[in-house]
């Protein structure tokens, strides 16, 4: 076969691409293969030969179907969504047909990738629970679909679900640093506190220098009420190269450290630091505004509070301590309430947070986080 080469060649030089492409296809696909590899190698355009191989009609119904996901991944890739859309379709109506569920496992997480592309985050996760189903359905252990399914659910705040996908995830690939990382954000915001820390421990065995993880291991340790070892660790951490972002967040947690336990100066200049680092956080604001509120720095305290009514990225639980500070108990409790149901902030947390002190008291407070003391402990 190798002696066609030369002969291949020869056409690519004189007539180009096109000209080799259309040889290759009535050569047949068995025998186009290699020379498209070996002769011409990158040379040839990846989507030249995917056409090349799909319309030989010795083609298996597996190889188009394969086929047909490539060219719809490249599609996707230019942002030819339509064509992409289209051709993934066809292949689906392919895989169909055909007992290797895996093509249309492939076809379903090509779908869900392209609808990322575009910010379709609901039509993402539907197309990656078709994957996880179809798997499932087989009794075949499929990591990207698990993954991927799982991170879509978070990102749409279904945190039970997306904890049973991550942790079957990590059971499959127990090296795999991104779904170790996720699944113990995932339980620190389902106030499963004592598992997040031991999966964070797992990220920082294969990452040592995943400081954000750190962070999230003095926080959790800072939820349990063990102060004394979530300063340690944020002292450690604080002495490491450290993004804006995560020096400002160590600075918080000693910060929230020193404010538990009445040591209103020193909270007063850690949030000030933090603040420094992330002028535009309005949760470092909104804590800083209630240490002047207990220094007795009224125009302080409103001053902050002014900046961050100024910021533009909100969550409900900053929206939550926003209201809580401005005594607006009311409003404080409906956004506490969607807070709760997007698993925001862990609700272990919110039972010790200094911020949502003046509506601890409230009977709704109490309802919705589940507990039935005037005030919670602040130790466990």
């Amino acid at each position: 076969m190798r002696t066609l080469a030369p002969w291949l060649e020869i056409i690519y030089e004189r007539s180009g691409l096109k000209a080799s492409v259309l040889l290759l296809k009535s050569l047949g696909y068995r025998l186009a293969k290699p020379f498209l590899i070996d002769t011409l190698g990158a040379e040839i355009n990846s989507q030249e030969y995917t056409l090349a191989s799909l319309t030989h009609k010795s083609s298996s119904q597996t190889l188009r179907a394969n086929t047909l996901i490539q060219l719809g991944k490249l599609y996707s890739s230019k942002k030819d969504f339509e064509r992409a859309s289209a051709l993934f379709q066809q292949a689906l109506q392919i895989a169909q047909s055909i007992p290797e569920v895996t093509i249309e496992i492939h076809a379903w997480l090509s779908i869900t990738l392209m609808h990322l592309k575009q910010d379709q985050f609901n039509q993402a996760r539907e197309a990656s629970e078709r994957a996880v189903h179809l798997a499932q359905t087989a009794k075949i252990d499929h990591f990207a679909a698990d993954f991927l399914a799982g991170w879509l659910q978070t990102h749409e705040h279904l945190l039970p679900s997306a904890r049973e996908l991550l942790t079957r995830a990590v059971r499959l690939k127990p090296e795999d640093l991104r779904a170790h990382s996720l699944l113990a954000k995932v339980l620190y915001r389902l106030s499963l506190t004592e598992e997040a820390l031991s999966e964070f421990l797992i990220v920082l065995k294969l990452d040592p220098e995943d400081y954000t993880s750190y962070n999230y291991l003095a926080t959790s340790y800072k939820t349990l009420g063990q102060l004394d070892r979530a300063t340690s660790i944020t002292r450690e951490v604080l002495a490491k190269p450290l993004a804006a972002a995560d020096q400002a967040w160590a600075h918080m947690t000693i910060a929230d450290i020193a404010r538990l336990q009445g040591r209103w100066e020193e909270a007063r200049a850690e949030f000030e630091q933090a603040a420094e680092l992330q002028p535009n956080s309005p949760a470092i604001r909104i804590a800083l505004a209630n240490v002047y509120r207990r220094l007795g720095q009224e125009q302080e305290r409103w001053q902050q509070l002014t900046l961050a009514e100024q910021q533009a990225e909100w969550g409900n639980y900053d929206r939550t301590c926003l209201y809580a500070a401005r005594d607006e108990t009311e409003k404080a409790l409906e956004h506490l309430k969607i807070s709760i149901e997007q698993y925001e902030v862990p609700t272990r947390w919110m039972t010790r947070d200094p911020d949502l002190e003046s509506i601890w008291p409230h009977p709704n407070f109490k309802q919705l986080i589940g507990i039935s003391d005037d005030k919670p402990d602040l130790q466990d």
